[in-house]
């Protein structure tokens, strides 16, 4: 009679576990990192695809903020200021370490109301931290875009009136949410409103 080896039931036990905890981490990173799951999601799957210098338009016809991404003051930019010696000490003692550069809302705002909804080139896209409702920090999809001179622009106050104290911009591009752009043209004028 030939003897039927038996399972080994230590290593299956081991892998089980092994598994069993593999599982348990990813669950609790996922659980952790929503907001990044989501914005890379909509990044791969629901946004319109972008190559440098295309062409981007609106998606609706109703009011919107562009945005600025900010970042916090560092010594070399005050070592850099047309400003007094004395000035210069006190920008140096209320530097925060603890902040963190992030995208604003400012007072431009774009309508396409005209005869398009062009908005201008698309430069790049990027996911950047924005601040919710409730003041909490939330990564968003935005793309940065250069405005053409053709669409109208509203200005509530400067950008500069915009700016949370500690903070300087980060560069001079203006940011778009995802969910605001694409790249096919969804609006032609009538007759009429070219005439206008």
């Amino acid at each position: 009679m030939k003897n039927i080896p038996y399972p080994n039931t230590k290593k299956n036990k081991f892998k089980a576990i092994i598994i069993g905890f593999s599982v348990i981490l990813l669950l609790i990173v996922a659980y952790f990192n929503q907001n990044l799951l989501y914005v890379t999601y909509a990044y791969l799957f629901k946004m319109d695809s972008f190559n440098k210098g295309d062409k981007v338009y609106t998606v609706q016809h109703a009011g919107f903020h562009l945005s600025r991404l900010i970042r916090p003051i560092t010594q070399n930019d005050i070592d850099t200021m047309q400003v007094s010696d004395t000035e210069k000490l006190r920008l140096q003692l209320s530097l925060d370490n603890s902040l963190k550069p992030y995208a604003i809302d400012v007072e431009r705002y774009a309508s396409a109301k005209g005869k398009t909804n062009y908005i201008g080139t698309y430069l790049e896209h990027r996911f950047l931290w924005t601040l919710a409702d409730n003041k909490k920090r939330v990564l968003s999809n935005m793309i940065a875009v250069k405005v053409s001179e053709k669409f109208p622009l509203y200005e509530g106050y400067s950008d500069n009136e915009a700016l949370p104290k500690g903070y300087t911009w980060a560069d001079g591009n203006y940011y778009l949410y995802i969910e605001y752009v694409t790249n096919k043209e969804t609006f032609k004028a009538s007759e009429s409103q070219k005439k206008n």
